[in-house]
């Protein structure tokens, strides 16, 4: 049975809907990545699980800022921004570390700590696809090196419902 307590809503404008209302559940368990409920058109409520996991952590006062970390991350979770680079979203990075090799300075690391849980389906959405076939093989490549059956099939089903050939 899901319970949801505590729940922190707030609003952003997202796609073809003039208001999305989001909602974090502190300390939420991983029932579904995340799911969204059609309230009122044109609302969509959608609650993104928090959960206790492994996440990129970068250093700020170590960063040069010269972006060698960004096209490191098979997942596309790191960005530049503000002259640092910074994590994209929780839902992006999957905790793997992929990245930290490729900082010259060692400002990159992995903590443990309350973050939203990783969604493969918003990071091929928002991160992998966007960016091109050799950002999908990338992805593709970093999964099967992990192991990561579920989220390969995952990516491979998500891929092919859009006509890619995988």
């Amino acid at each position: 049975m899901l319970k949801l307590r505590n729940i922190i809503p707030f609003r952003r404008k997202a796609g073809p809907f003039p208001e999305v209302f989001y909602g974090f559940v502190p300390g939420g368990f991983l029932l579904q990545q995340f799911f969204s409920i059609l309230v009122e058109p044109p609302y969509i409520l959608e609650y993104i699980y928090v959960m206790k996991r492994t996440i990129v952590k970068i250093n700020e006062a170590r960063c040069i800022a010269c972006g060698e970390c960004v096209p490191a991350c098979p997942e596309g979770a790191l960005q530049m921004h503000d002259g640092t680079s910074q994590l994209a979203s929780d839902q992006f990075c999957d905790g793997r570390g992929a990245c930290i090799r490729s900082c010259p300075r060692g400002a990159i690391s992995i903590e443990e700590r309350e973050a939203a849980a990783y969604s493969e389906h918003l990071v091929m959405e928002e991160r992998v696809v966007p960016g091109g076939r050799s950002r999908i093989a990338l992805h593709l490549e970093h999964l099967r090196l992990h192991g990561e059956t579920g989220r390969l099939e995952e990516a491979t089903a998500f891929l092919e419902k859009r006509g890619f050939d995988v």
